[in-house]
């Protein structure tokens, strides 16, 4: 019992304490706080979000901000974030784009966890990280017309329901699905996936009026920048 509360211990120390710096604590401080001005805005505005929402947006942010440093505990915030985003807001708004696209993190991110503990790395001060890895000339190439073929026909198909943006959440999709692939695999591309569907999201959620979700998506974009920094300076080549 205590070799397995030291190796808990070890785990939490490598994961949120062991190498962060003021900088590191400082950018989760900002998401943090931009969410308590979304949450205090609703109330102000008499258009207050729900709990499940918060929860879901308090969670991205811890999510991405651990994902952006490689650290693999990110899986568990992304999780809460999957299962409320999914059932409290993408569900209750007919976003069926994002419900696909939230099915699909679901199956990946299982397989995620087990490829990224395969490539998890003990670093020089004692913490750990995933060793990223980056596309070659054609792999972007391919990678980028899916992206946009993908979204055409997402963006028609959607058109034919009750989804009240279906251009923005096709955009907000496909690019998505791509870049949880490159993430599952340890990509550094990823991140270029990412900053596409975050910043159709900023739009998409202004559209909505869900201000928490609308800040959550400023500061994914935001991090987006940070994660393609801290993972370029780590990446190894295909």
């Amino acid at each position: 019992m205590v070799t397995n509360m030291n190796k808990v211990g070890n785990f939490l120390r490598a994961e949120f304490i062991t190498g962060k710096s003021v900088k590191n604590w400082l950018f989760l401080a900002i998401g943090l706080l931009l969410q308590m001005v979304a949450i205090i805005y609703g109330y102000i505005t008499g258009t207050p979000d729900g709990i499940v929402s918060i929860i879901s947006a308090v969670a991205g942010i811890v999510s991405v901000v651990l994902c952006a440093e490689g650290k693999i505990s990110f899986y568990i915030f992304g999780y809460i974030q999957l299962l409320t985003y999914t059932f409290g807001v993408a569900i209750p708004n007919h976003l069926y784009g994002e419900i696909y696209e939230n099915i699909f993190y679901f199956a990946t991110m299982i397989y995620g966890t087990y490829v990224w503990f395969k490539n998890y790395e003990i670093t020089d001060d004692g913490g750990a990280k995933i060793v990223g890895k980056k596309l070659t000339r054609s792999g972007n190439i391919i990678t980028y017309t899916a992206m946009i073929i993908g979204t055409a026909v997402l963006a028609l198909v959607l058109s034919k329901t009750n989804d009240p943006v279906p251009f923005f959440d096709a955009i907000t999709t496909v690019p998505a699905f791509i870049a949880q692939i490159l993430l599952m695999l340890g990509y550094r591309e990823q991140w270029v996936g990412w900053i596409v569907e975050d910043i159709t999201s900023v739009v998409m959620f202004a559209i909505l009026g869900n201000w928490v979700m609308l800040m959550m998506y400023i500061f994914w974009t935001i991090n987006c920048i940070y994660g393609w920094y801290m993972w370029s300076k780590t990446v190894r080549d295909n």
